[in-house]
């Protein structure tokens, strides 16, 4: 299926020309070519100077195109977490962002690692205290976040633009579902008006985006649809893709993850009691944000029937607990 966003990558020669702009070193190898999230396309290379991550983002020419600003709002974020296993982008003078034939272009260090095929109480616990951290470090981020989208806030304004989309499925499994993944977003969704706490979230916690050596967590890429909310959204998240085990969620790894989360910032009454329902949130939301993106061609029907299959029983589960 064509995806409904152009990717961009370069010839060798000009890989070569954006390593000496960064000054990394002459190039020797490219090792792999990604296409990543909606806006960028990676390249991993290694130099001289050791393995580094080019990522490239259209300015013109793609339905999509990510604006300078939103990218370093990404590395200012990103460069506020210097104890965290995060990316490290190299500059080019005082420039993190360059462009390069019309195209904006980043680098930063490679992160060795593998994406973990099995999540266990270890993990877990690491992944705790990655989200725990990053949300008590992210207090200290002030930046407005001028022009981010909220990429979950579904209200109902948001909604009723996206279902005129949502709604075209051919796919029996997607139509049949549809009207109980709608209502469970908007029945789980988080309240207002609770003060709960607001700042940074990374909101794409998932094992595709997470790196380990053995069971020492390496590194989390992908801030890039990240924004500011509250930390039980990206608790929830988190709990959605790394805690669940054959169709529930598994009591130990919840448990470890919450072990970990808590040694970096403790959960507040309130957050504790809506976790049940900010996993159901996630797990709803997400959802139906893949069904507006089956129709616009961003993502294929099988990843999203993919989803409802993995995920419903967990909120059929959920749905039957008095807690999480």
């Amino acid at each position: 299926m064509k995806s409904g966003y152009s990717k961009c990558f370069f010839t060798r020669k000009e890989y070569g020309d954006i390593c000496s702009i960064f000054k990394i070193g002459a190039l020797e190898g490219i090792f792999c070519y990604a296409a990543q999230g909606y806006e960028s396309s990676k390249v991993f290379v290694k130099t001289d100077k050791g393995k580094f991550v080019i990522s490239s983002y259209k300015i013109r020419d793609t339905p999509r195109p990510k604006p300078y600003n939103l990218i370093m709002q990404e590395i200012r974020l990103i460069r506020l977490l210097d104890d965290l296993p995060v990316p490290r982008y190299i500059s080019s003078g005082n420039k993190y962002v360059v462009c390069y034939k019309k195209t904006n272009v980043t680098v930063y260090r490679y992160i060795e690692g593998c994406m973990p095929k099995r999540l266990n109480d270890s993990r877990v616990y690491q992944l705790g205290k990655f989200l725990g951290k990053f949300h008590r470090l992210g207090k200290k981020f002030k930046d407005r976040l001028d022009g981010r989208r909220k990429f979950y806030d579904l209200n109902d304004s948001v909604m009723d633009k996206m279902d005129v989309y949502s709604r075209k499925q051919t796919n029996l499994l997607l139509k049949r579902n549809f009207e109980r993944i709608r209502e469970g977003v908007k029945n789980n969704r988080l309240p207002n008006g609770l003060g709960l706490a607001r700042g940074p979230i990374h909101v794409d916690l998932k094992p595709m985006n997470e790196l380990f050596i053995k069971d020492r967590l390496s590194g989390i890429l992908d801030f890039g649809i990240f924004y500011r909310d509250h930390p039980l959204s990206d608790i929830g998240k988190t709990i959605m893709w790394n805690c669940s085990r054959n169709g529930k969620i598994d009591k130990n790894l919840l448990k470890n993850f919450l072990k970990g989360y808590e040694e970096e910032r403790i959960l507040p009454k309130k957050e504790k009691e809506l976790l049940k329902q900010a996993t159901l949130f996630a797990i709803y939301a997400h959802i139906y944000v893949d069904y507006y993106h089956v129709p616009l061609h961003i993502v294929p029907e099988s990843y999203t029937v993919g989803l409802v299959k993995e995920f419903l029983p967990i909120a059929d589960d959920l749905e039957n607990r008095m807690s999480i």
